[in-house]
């Protein structure tokens, strides 16, 4: 859930994150400028949605995703039917760990417009996080066949390793394994763990790890064939895990 903020309020909101203008000023960032580009705008109007949304793509980008909802939720509701809105509040969401919301916004600019594979990837992994894992599949390999990024390819990869298609898994992942991919490597292991397949999670550990990493990670290794699929994906993408029984 996120709240929205509105009229004179939230400019008064704006107006007060204006006073961090040192702190972000610090960052030289085009990001960071574009979002103190974005809160003088707001300033200025609260319901300038074209800076809500600039301040909200920019939070994005600095990895601020409660920020980005704020802004993007006030512009959405100021303008409801842009779809570019629609899909940043996915991604935001997405971000936040929120696949159910994160998949309506996508729902929402996908019949607004935006085609499919602008938003496959990150609509597969909200559907990884949910355990639809036949639904997330199909959205990366539109992803992949687009060309999207190499993360496109390594949440295909992990997607199918959750679903125990190891071969499959395998033959995704190979071309970033031999660019020695380090995040590659890393979902390599944890998609053998899941499959029950823990010393060779265990050994690319100790092969791409310091060593105080790879102790560390063993016993979350011991732990992913037990988990569901959504929590299996939630481990590798986000690092939770359950709390142990």
């Amino acid at each position: 859930m996120f709240h929205f903020f509105r009229g004179a309020a939230f400019a008064a909101i704006a107006v007060s994150t204006l006073a961090l203008g040192p702190v972000v000023s610090a960052q030289t960032s085009p990001d960071s400028e574009r979002l103190q580009n974005a809160l003088m705008r707001i300033g200025r109007s609260g319901t300038d949605t074209a800076a809500l949304t600039d301040a909200g793509l920019a939070a994005l980008a600095l990895g601020d995703a409660k920020a980005a909802i704020g802004f993007l939720a006030r512009a959405d509701e100021l303008n409801p039917r842009n779809p570019a809105i629609k899909l940043a509040l996915g991604r935001a969401l997405l971000k936040e760990e929120n696949p159910l919301g994160a998949l309506r916004f996508f729902d929402s600019a996908g019949k607004l417009g935006v085609q499919t594979a602008e938003f496959a990837s990150d609509r597969g992994l909200a559907y990884d996080l949910i355990g639809r894992n036949a639904d997330a599949q199909r959205d990366y390999a539109t992803a992949v066949k687009r060309g999207d990024s190499d993360e496109a390819v390594r949440r295909y990869a992990v997607s199918l390793g959750i679903s125990g298609n190891l071969d499959a898994a395998e033959t995704q992942i190979s071309p970033l394994l031999y660019k020695q991919d380090k995040i590659a490597w890393r979902n390599r292991a944890f998609v053998y763990a899941m499959n029950g397949r823990i010393e060779d999670a265990n050994a690319i550990a100790q092969a791409t790890m310091p060593g105080n990493l790879a102790s560390a990670i063993r016993p979350f290794f011991d732990r992913m064939p037990k988990l569901t699929a959504a929590q299996k994906a939630a481990a590798v993408h986000f690092g939770h895990f359950p709390a142990s029984e």
